[in-house]
């Protein structure tokens, strides 16, 4: 997963996805079993919680009213990571069952 990262892409906090593209031999191990221990409890640390909120005027919408925004949360590389493993497993597990709709 963190080899699909782009590095262009948004993230909150001092982790970047190119920073761990560099270091994924030494990082890898320990961020694979700290992931799999938020799956095991349940839980995941409050800080990946934390998201930077932008917003973002929609086309052609009045910009005086909040109703012409809307918003584009970033969010922390771990949490992220997190997201894209469980849809990883949800995905393989729900296709497996045939229980997965289509698009």
């Amino acid at each position: 997963m963190a080899q699909r990262a782009k590095n262009s892409k948004a993230s909150l906090g001092a982790l970047k996805p190119e920073m761990l593209k560099g270091a994924i031999k030494q990082l890898g191990p320990s961020l694979v079993a700290l992931l799999n221990a938020c799956v095991r409890i349940g839980a995941l640390p409050a800080q990946w919680a934390i998201s930077a909120l932008t917003p973002i005027r929609k086309p052609g919408a009045d910009h005086l009213r909040c109703d012409g925004y809307r918003g584009i949360a970033v969010g922390t590389l771990p949490a992220k990571l997190f997201a894209s493993m469980l849809q990883s497993r949800f995905t393989t597990h729900t296709e497996a069952a045939g229980i997965r709709a289509s698009g």
